[in-house]
Formats: C-alpha cells, sequence, structure tokens
C-alpha cells in the first residue's frame, strides 16, 4: 500500500473519458436527427412532442431545483458527531447572489432528504454544499460520515472543483465507509474512492453519468440499502 501511486496525473484517464463524451455528444446528435425526421414525416405529433419536450427539459428540471432548495433550507440541524449520511453537493463554481449552479441540484438530492425526513424512520444526515478541496476532505476523512452521496462533476478517479479537483487517492486512508457512491460523471479507466475504501455497498460506474438517469440510480440505491439494513 506505500508504493501506491496516484492515478490523477494519468494523461490516458483524460483522453478515455473524453472519448466516452464524444460518444455521448454523438448519440444526442443521432436522437435529435431522429427526431427531426419523425416530426417532418408525422406532422400531427410536431406539437405534442413540443409540449412534451418543454415540459421535460424547462418545466420539470425548475421544479425540481425548487424542491431540492426548499427542502435544503428547511433541513433541522443534524448532529454531525454521531454516525450519518454524508450528501456532498460538489460545486465547480463560486456563489452567485447567493445561489451556486441550477444544474447542480437536479440529481436526485430530494429523493434522499425526504427519504431521510420520513417520520416512519428518520435518519442522521447532512447536506455539505463544497466548491473547494479544503471543504470536502475533512468530510471525507469523518469516521462518523458512515455514508457518502456525493454529487457534482468529475471522473471516476477525481471530484471536481472550483479550479481544482480532488483526487481521490488524497483520501485513500479515509476510516471505513457502510457506503460511498459517486453520482457524478465517472470514467473507464481511474481508481475509484470506492476502489481505495472499499465499503460494505457502492454505486460507481465506469461511464458518463447523468440526469435524469443519476436520479434513477439513487432511487434504487436508496431502496436496496433499506432492504439490505444498511441505511
Amino acid at each position: 500500500m506505500e508504493n501506491e501511486k496516484s492515478d490523477c496525473q494519468d494523461k490516458r484517464i483524460k483522453i478515455v473519458h473524453n472519448v466516452e463524451l464524444g460518444l455521448i455528444v454523438l448519440l444526442a446528435l443521432i436522437l435529435l436527427v431522429i427526431l427531426i425526421i419523425i416530426i417532418r414525416n408525422f406532422p400531427d405529433v410536431e406539437s405534442f412532442l413540443i409540449v412534451f419536450f418543454f415540459l421535460l427539459l424547462g418545466v420539470y428540471p425548475y421544479y425540481i431545483h425548487k424542491k431540492t432548495i426548499r427542502l435544503i433550507q428547511n433541513v433541522p440541524e443534524k448532529d454531525t458527531d454521531k454516525p450519518h449520511h454524508a450528501i456532498i453537493i460538489a460545486h465547480k463554481r463560486e456563489l452567485k447572489l447567493g445561489n451556486f449552479p441550477f444544474p447542480d441540484y437536479l440529481s436526485g438530492e430530494d429523493i434522499l432528504i425526504e427519504r431521510f425526513l420520513s417520520p416512519s424512520k428518520e435518519i442522521n444526515f447532512k447536506v455539505y454544499d463544497v466548491n473547494t478541496k479544503e471543504q470536502v476532505i475533512p468530510i471525507i476523512l469523518n469516521e462518523n460520515a458512515t455514508h457518502l452521496w456525493i454529487f457534482g462533476h468529475g471522473m471516476r478517479n477525481k471530484l471536481a472543483l472550483k479550479g481544482d479537483f480532488l483526487c481521490y487517492f488524497d483520501v485513500r486512508n479515509a476510516p471505513k465507509k457502510v457506503f460511498i457512491g459517486q453520482y457524478h460523471c465517472n470514467s473507464f479507466l481511474g481508481r475509484s474512492l470506492g476502489d481505495y475504501n472499499m465499503p460494505i455497498s457502492q454505486d460507481i460506474s465506469h461511464f458518463v453519468r447523468m440526469d435524469p438517469f443519476i436520479r434513477i440510480s439513487v432511487w434504487r440505491k436508496l431502496k436496496e440499502l433499506d432492504t439490505k439494513g444498511l441505511l
């Protein structure tokens, strides 16, 4: 273990990750072309598709964002000196007018908060809005943060922050966790925080992750942990 080396400077990981992103963009373009063909050949469905995508890309994200912010603002103070779920929302930018970027709150944080506040089985948790390594590292190293739900941007081996990255290698000696979920872009190559920590359960992919699929993953994993008695 002493001879372990960080893989955060490995350019191959970045190259492969960019290829993955390129494939996603290509797929999106193909779907766009198919959509245009459908509209041109079936004009009767044009109005339906316009309304559908307006709701999907406009109204729904706005609703989720407002809901998540409201939940976070109304969360009662939690005892972080006891075992708890750490909901880490990592931001790549500074606060502007008291707010972080709109898309940072669409990945399922609201699903977790609503479940953890459930009167039938309330669970100790804390939401951490962070944008620097100095803020993130103590959370991961906290032995009372038994479950890590990490949202934001990055790759399999690192978390993107304001003008910097947290290399998961740097927190490889964190106390063993019950659960680690990297709900940000991952990559085919690279060692994740879960690879170093080996928690009882984890949810970390080898590919790009994006909304609304991240929300589905959060919901499924939450249900799985509950079923297994790991919450």
